[in-house]
């Protein structure tokens, strides 16, 4: 019996070779799928702070600069995770009226890259229309990733 084949030899050795490949690939996939669509143990352990009017208006007046219009009671402001990564520390939220939202993803610089300051510049990574699934999708699970919750419904 050669171990090559997986005991089976001709051309009906294929389609086990076939199976296992196709099994392992899918396996993977789910694994993959499922270590990004929850939170980091870093994020869930992180602690928390609401963000100040003045942090607000910074990401508002950065969000109107790039072509959107926010309306300040639009916006959904979770609290902000105490964490760092290389100075930045990253933020997601919705804005909009209705069950149709725009989402972002940001991330925020701090002086002394410590949230725990004021807030000194805003960089939007990805703002997700309601009709841009893809979009949606990828901002969706950086921020449930990062520990912001479900921002967006999945897409398919």
């Amino acid at each position: 019996m050669n171990m090559a084949t997986l005991g089976v030899s001709g051309r009906s050795a294929i389609f086990p070779k076939l199976l296992l490949c196709l099994a392992v690939g899918v396996a993977g996939l789910i694994a993959g799928r499922l270590s990004l669509e929850r939170p980091s143990e870093k994020a869930l352990a992180a602690p928390r702070r609401d963000l100040t009017d003045a942090e607000k208006k910074t990401i508002l007046a950065a969000l109107t600069a790039t072509s959107m219009d926010p309306t300040p009671a639009g916006v959904d402001w979770p609290a902000l995770i105490l964490l760092s990564r290389d100075g930045t520390s990253d933020y997601c939220g919705t804005f909009g009226d209705g069950k149709d939202k725009i989402a972002f993803y940001a991330q925020l610089a701090f002086p002394n890259a410590d949230p725990r300051e004021s807030l000194s510049r805003v960089a939007f990574i990805a703002v997700a229309m309601p009709e841009d699934l893809r979009a949606r999708h990828v901002v969706g699970t950086v921020c449930l990733r990062y520990g912001y919750g479900p921002i967006t419904p999945a897409a398919p």
